[in-house]
């Protein structure tokens, strides 16, 4: 059986490398999907409007409600954020102005916080083993170049 040894720190170095892409890959889908629907939730809106004549308010308020609502236990009691979300006791000015903020600004600025993460990602692939370098450099020393190539194989008379 053949084995190559290939050091812990080396492999330890790709795993982190392939998971940080990844995690690069999913964020990138990510930003773009709430940039899609930052741009979704005023086209419902409009089409709303242009159809019934009825327009429905959606601000950041309402879209935390929906959230709430998707991630909560029905057999618990409402958490602490769902229960400012009805009826602020404390940080109403903080209600106020996301009640009156439409649904997509927080779109657009959590795909801005996004981006601004992904700009300061830089995964940097692995450089080659010293071993594989050397087997490279050995490959372009003994290839012959397309302008060496004569046609003729044998000795020149």
């Amino acid at each position: 059986m053949f084995y190559i040894h290939v050091p812990y720190e080396r492999i330890k170095r790709a795993f982190v490398i392939a998971i940080a892409g990844t995690l690069q890959v999913a964020l990138v889908l990510a930003v773009f999907g709430v940039i899609l629907a930052g741009l979704a939730v005023p086209a419902l809106q409009i089409y709303g409007w242009l159809r019934y004549g009825n327009w429905t308010p959606f601000s950041i308020i309402d879209s935390l409600r929906l959230v709430a609502e998707l991630f909560a236990d029905p057999e618990s009691p409402p958490t602490r954020l769902a229960a400012w979300l009805e009826s602020p006791s404390s940080w109403i000015g903080l209600h106020k102005l996301l009640s009156f903020l439409h649904a997509s600004i927080g779109l657009w600025a959590v795909a801005l916080g996004g981006a601004y993460l992904l700009q300061d990602m830089d995964v940097k692939p692995l450089k080659p083993s010293k071993r594989a370098a050397r087997a490279r450099e050995r490959k372009a020393s003994t290839s012959v170049d397309d302008d060496d190539v004569t046609g003729d194989y044998g000795e020149q008379e």
